[in-house]
């Protein structure tokens, strides 16, 4: 029974919604308090009192809906997406019913092609409500409204944000099926989501140190590091100007490709590892390596000598960083198989 098929079954479609109805529906309720319900909250302070006090609120709600504008409540609702999608495969995992699905009549394949579709038909239906809410508020308020906000940008946004969190689904969903817990699952896609731009970042860092190079320096060496913003899922949630509308065919493509690539480590993936840190041995040695490089170069950035160079301060910070990041992955892969 282990193989890649795209069979939709109702059984396993609507067990998921019974296990995870209840995070969905609060993160519907969520962004419906930051779009709708604030915009209609706005619209009322405008009636109380008048359009120009209240419109510097109205216009952080419709802010929010422009490519780029992006706020602090978005970084949440980016939060949230993450959890949940971890959740549809660390909830079977931390319950120990994975194993008594499986040995129904469906395959991995199946099952995995079912909670992705939920997860994305939960995203749409989210989204969806949220943009006809919005569309019915700015109806109602169109004659106020209309020189601020029109029915296409809610329709881009809309758009927009169902490419972004089908990427993100597909992304968590990877990072699901090479974890063994939902935990492992949450903080690996984290790192992960900025890693490209976090990991640019400390090399520059750690190149100004070591060569003595200033700002401009490092953007003229070592530009070739401005492709980590390309690969960097976190960095669309908060891209600048019109960079998603231009950029969703890549987006599809990419969650495309995730997709496939997470049914076939769950295909793949050996039961018996369910509750540890990986699913997969040969990746614990890549996670030794990666946290080790990563905890020495930010060691490096952190208390940075005054004169520069390659000097001992560096090259002890350089040790204690690594030895540290390699201690912390031993340990909780150590803890990771004694509790699975």
């Amino acid at each position: 029974m282990n193989r890649v098929d795209f069979a939709f079954h109702g059984g396993l479609f609507w067990k998921e919604w019974h296990k995870s109805k209840g995070m969905f529906l609060a993160f519907l309720a969520y962004m419906l308090y930051i779009h709708p319900i604030s915009l209609v909250l706005g619209m009322n302070r405008a009636v109380a009192e008048d359009l120009d006090r209240a419109y510097p609120f109205i216009r952080v709600v419709l802010r929010r809906l422009q490519p780029g504008g992006a706020d602090g409540w978005a970084l949440i609702a980016l939060i949230a997406g993450v959890v949940i999608s971890a959740q549809l495969m660390g909830e079977e995992r931390r319950g120990r019913t994975i194993e008594f699905v499986l040995a129904m009549p469906f395959s991995r394949g199946q099952m995995f092609f079912n909670k992705y579709l939920f997860g994305l038909a939960s995203f749409v239906a989210v989204y969806l409500i949220n943009a006809l809410s919005l569309a019915v508020v700015v109806a109602a308020n169109y004659g106020v409204l209309a020189e601020y906000i029109e029915f296409y940008t809610i329709a881009q946004w809309l758009w927009t944000q169902v490419v972004l969190f089908a990427a993100l689904l597909s992304f968590t969903l990877v990072f699901s099926m090479i974890a063994g817990n939902s935990i492992a699952s949450i903080v690996l896609t984290v790192v992960f989501l900025a890693f490209p731009v976090g990991i640019a970042g400390l090399i520059r860092d750690n190149a100004m140190i070591i060569f003595n190079w200033s700002w401009g320096e490092v953007a003229e060496y070592m530009n070739f590091l401005d492709v980590g913003a390309d690969l960097s899922l976190f960095s669309y949630f908060f891209a600048d100007g019109d960079i998603l509308l231009s950029r969703w065919p890549f987006l599809l493509l990419f969650s495309a490709v995730l997709f496939l690539v997470g049914q076939r480590l769950f295909v793949r993936n050996p039961m018996e590892r369910n509750g540890e840190l990986l699913m997969f041995y040969p990746l614990e040695r890549v996670l030794r390596v990666g946290v080790t490089v990563c905890a020495m170069l930010l060691a490096g950035s952190f208390f940075r000598p005054y004169d520069g160079g390659l000097t001992l301060a560096l090259i002890a910070r350089y040790l204690v960083g690594g030895a540290f990041g390699y201690w912390v992955t031993e340990t909780a892969i150590a803890r990771s198989r004694a509790k699975g």
